[in-house]
């Protein structure tokens, strides 16, 4: 029962977008307040229920960027070029195609 009530409930696409959009805003708050690990958390949740690319690529990268700020930044390049290399929005992949080139220096 509960593992169908999760997949109902994270099948939805407006329940999907809700949540994806809610941790946009909680993300800044995340990284602000140096919680590392709730940020990274929640992106993994996200990743795992969402499915479209734009919100993919977004989610990347910032994954990309809470990996850079927790100072792992092995995985803070894999997320971010996993923006680069994907269907995801020009502007997020400029944005990661910067964050990569300050992590290089």
């Amino acid at each position: 029962v509960f593992i169908f009530f999760v997949f109902f409930f994270f099948n939805d696409t407006a329940t999907t977008e809700i949540y994806t959009l809610s941790l946009h805003d909680a993300l800044p708050i995340y990284l602000g307040l140096f919680e590392y690990d709730k940020a990274i958390n929640n992106l993994l949740i996200a990743q795992f229920i969402e499915s479209r690319p734009f919100y993919l690529g977004m989610i990347d990268l910032w994954l990309g960027k809470a990996y850079a700020a927790a100072g792992d930044n092995k995985l803070a390049e894999k997320y971010l070029i996993s923006v680069i290399s994907s269907a995801s929005a020009v502007y997020h992949q400029k944005e990661a195609k910067k964050i990569l080139e300050q992590l290089k220096k």
